[in-house]
C-alpha cells in the first residue's frame, strides 16, 4: 500500500553569517491512509518548517535534502500548478495563530469562500460571498455562513491573539 504522506532523512537549513540556521535534521515519517498522526515538539523544534516543506511553502533561501512523497507523488520536486492542486483539496495546514492566519481588515467569509474557491475552481461565486447559495455552487456546505461573513476577523475571540 502506497503511503498518504512518507517524509524520509528531511533535513532544512537556512543561510546566515557563518553557520547556515539547521531548522530540521533527519526527519522521518511514514502515514499510511486512514491514519491520524499527531507531531508534538518544543517550540522551535522544527515542526512547522518540516510541513511547511510539505505543501511548498519554504521561504525560497530553505536549503531542503531528503524525500517528501504524497500518494507516490514527489513534492519536493513538483512544480507550482501541481502543488496548486494537491494543496488544500487533498493536503492542508492549520495554522496555529488565527492572528497571523487571517487578514483583519477582510470579512472571514469572504477569505473561506477565496480558499474553497481557489481549491474547488469556482470562478465568480466570491461576488456573491453573502449569500449562503455562492458556497453550494462551490460545493460546501456551511450552514453558518451568512453569520461567519458578517464578522470581521478582527472582532473574533481566537486564543490568546483575543
Amino acid at each position: 500500500m502506497i503511503p498518504t504522506l512518507s517524509i524520509h532523512d528531511l533535513s532544512i537549513s537556512f543561510p546566515r553569517r557563518g553557520a547556515p540556521i539547521r531548522a530540521v535534521q533527519g526527519v522521518s515519517l511514514t502515514i499510511a491512509p486512514s491514519e491520524c498522526v499527531g507531531i508534538i515538539g518544543e517550540s522551535g523544534s522544527g515542526k512547522t518548517q518540516v510541513f511547511m516543506a510539505a505543501m511548498g511553502l519554504l521561504a525560497s533561501n530553505a536549503a531542503v535534502s531528503g524525500n517528501i512523497r504524497f500518494e507516490g507523488g514527489d513534492l519536493l520536486s513538483a512544480d507550482t500548478a501541481v502543488l496548486n492542486r494537491v494543496r488544500g483539496s487533498k493536503l492542508t495546514m492549520i495554522f496555529q495563530d488565527p492572528m497571523t492566519s487571517l487578514a483583519p481588515h477582510l470579512k472571514i467569509g469572504t477569505q473561506l469562500a477565496e480558499v474553497l474557491c481557489a481549491t474547488l475552481g469556482c470562478r465568480g461565486a466570491m461576488r456573491g460571498v453573502r449569500r449562503p447559495a455562492s458556497w453550494r455552487a462551490c460545493g460546501c456546505l456551511i450552514p453558518s455562513a451568512a453569520c461567519i461573513n458578517i464578522r470581521m476577523s478582527s472582532r473574533v475571540a481566537c486564543g490568546k491573539g483575543s
